[in-house]
């Protein structure tokens, strides 16, 4: 696979494991395959990574998790197939690809080494130090991996974009015609409240909130609605009344579990 001075080079950065490595990455140059299987990468998948000290392979997967999770579930509930098909299709593909990330990792890492240094016995402490093992990295990644989760839980429950304000409704689709985030008072605005499934409700409780120097304040609760719970869109219709001109925030609930809510601005076409 690599000359004697390379191997020991390698087998420097991995430290602990090291012979498991080895023949690992000896298949991968035996096949000429980027394909091997990695049961620690499999199941710990970025934690992996983190104990690894892969931080560059760990931030690609950690954004790309994150961008198609806003994409997927873009305007509407996210829907728990989707996080467990990304999460599935992460631990797989580290699975079968990564050993080969890591022998490109530690090569990497052994060249910029080299190219630090000539004396031998330098060269042979920074490749100690920059392969290895981290846990401290593992428990960062661990607490990372919390608040993300925490983030798109918050993100999925209370329904991200799904709910919209507009100024008129085209009842065949329902859509709304929408006019950014500005309005006017005696306006009638509408409030779109979209999921990817269904409602599973009967009932959807819709409040009024106004920001008074930063605090929002509940102004007025809209009549309690009865829906379908198989449909997965709702429209209700509401009014803002003379005096309240300013930022405003409509809430969607669910038996009091907040499902979506949206902040827009009202302005006074008088003054």
């Amino acid at each position: 696979m690599e000359n004697p001075d390379n191997i020991s080079d390698l087998m420097n950065f991995v430290g602990p494991q090291n012979q498991k490595y080895l023949r690992n990455w000896t298949t991968i140059a035996d096949k000429k395959s980027h394909v091997s299987w990695n049961w620690s990468a499999f199941i710990l998948t970025i934690l992996w990574l983190g104990y690894r000290k892969m931080y560059l392979y760990l931030s690609i997967i950690v954004i790309s998790v994150i961008i198609f999770s806003i994409v997927l579930g873009f305007g509407t509930t996210i829907s728990p197939w989707i996080g467990l098909l990304i999460g599935v299709a992460v631990n797989i593909l580290l699975g079968l690809f990564g050993n080969y990330l890591y022998l490109l990792h530690a090569k990497y890492k052994i060249r910029k080494v080299k190219q630090q240094s000539s004396d031998e016995k330098i060269q042979r402490q920074l490749i100690q130090q920059s392969g290895g093992t981290s846990i401290k990295s593992l428990a960062i990644v661990a607490v990372a991996i919390a608040i993300l989760m925490s983030v798109l839980h918050h993100f999925s429950s209370t329904g991200g974009q799904g709910v919209t304000i507009g100024t008129s409704v085209d009842n065949s689709s329902p859509a709304l015609t929408v006019r950014g985030t500005n309005y006017s008072l005696y306006e009638t605005l509408y409030a779109r409240i979209a999921s990817r499934t269904s409602f599973g409700t009967t009932q959807l409780e819709f409040l009024l909130d106004y920001n008074t120097n930063g605090t929002w304040t509940n102004v007025r609760d809209l009549p309690v609605v009865n829906v379908n719970p198989d449909d997965n869109i709702y429209i209700m219709p509401f009014v803002i009344e003379p005096s309240y001109a300013g930022n405003w925030r409509v809430r969607i609930l669910d038996q009091g579990h907040l499902i979506g809510e949206k902040t827009f601005k009202v302005t006074d076409p008088d003054s």
